[in-house]
Order: C-alpha cells, then structure tokens, then sequence
C-alpha cells in the first residue's frame, strides 16, 4: 500500500507472508538483521510483550529502491491467529510528507501575512491618508480665495485632533476675513 508501504504476518518461529518479497516466507524470523545487526523481527516480538503490540526502529530495503533505508516498524500480536501482523513506514517518506507540509503552512502563512498587510494598508489609507488628502484640498481651497468649507474631525486620534486645529484656524481666518 501507499507504493513502498506492505503488511507482512509472521509467528515466533518464520516470517508466514511477507507483503513484497514472497521469498522471505518460511525463512527464521532470527535471521534478519539490519544493517546494525540488530535481529529486529526478535525485537519486534519483544516489543509487543507489555500491550500486545509495539514500534522498532530499524534498517530495511525499500520496494522499487536501491538501498537500505530507516523505517519505523509497528507490530500487533493477533492472539487469535498466534501471529504477529505488522507494518512499518519509511521515515524518508515522513520526511518528504513533512516537508510538503511545511510548504503548504509557510506558503499559508505567507498569503495571510499579505492578506493582512492589504488590510492594513486599506486602514491606513482610510483612517490616515484619506483625511490628511481633505485637509490638503481645504488648505488648496483657502489659499485660492474660497472659504466654503466642511471639516469635520472623524477621529480623535492624532489625525482627528490635527483636523479639529485646522478646522478652529480655518473659522479664524474666515472670521478675520469677513471683519477687513
């Protein structure tokens, strides 16, 4: 399963089936060793002592590569059966799942910090920009001769107090205009 992943069944003795390679069959579970010599299906047996099942760290081939690679084993005792199912996975495949995780998280995360910079950059122009451009225009206005104006201060942030002092200085000068 999975294109590198198989199940494979053996007892306290043989391997029974072995899920890839037919010819492992029948053969004494003490004579596979890894390439540290460890007698893993032995371990693998141990391992399940306590609960009835367990994991063992060891080297194996992998179907359709050349090589020997580190694979994590599990192992179920079926006390039914008096046989031992187990499975294992390759951790060069976690590796690579991990690391298309990491793609896909740090990829996510790259759009939701650019999705909050636009967002911050719309605030921004709208509570910062935008009446900063009103003032300017009132300022255009004034200095051109017209004094028909609306101010109003929408905040009371900086931005909005620097719109209640221009909106008192443009009454002001109003004022003073109208008494010449």
């Amino acid at each position: 399963y999975d294109n590198t992943n198989y199940i494979f069944l053996f007892d306290k003795e043989k391997m029974v089936t072995h899920g890839v390679k037919s010819s492992l069959n029948g053969k004494p579970i003490s004579e596979f060793k890894d390439q540290n010599g460890l007698k893993f299906m032995n371990a693998l047996v141990e391992s399940t002592k306590e609960s009835g099942e367990g994991y063992v760290e060891y080297y194996w081939t992998k179907p359709k590569k050349d090589g020997i690679f580190p694979k994590l084993g599990y192992v179920k005792f079926v006390k039914e059966w008096d046989l031992y199912l187990a499975t294992g996975i390759y951790i060069d495949d976690i590796e690579v799942q991990m690391q298309t995780l990491n793609i896909a998280f740090y990829a996510t995360l790259g759009l939701l910090i650019l999705f909050m910079g636009l967002i911050m950059a719309w605030v921004v122009k709208s509570m910062v920009a935008n009446p900063i451009k009103n003032l300017q225009a009132v300022a255009s206005k004034m200095a051109k001769g017209d004094m028909k104006f609306k101010l109003d201060a929408h905040s009371k942030d900086e931005v909005g107090m620097l719109e209640s002092s221009f909106k008192e200085m443009a009454e002001v000068i109003v004022k003073l205009i109208e008494q010449i």
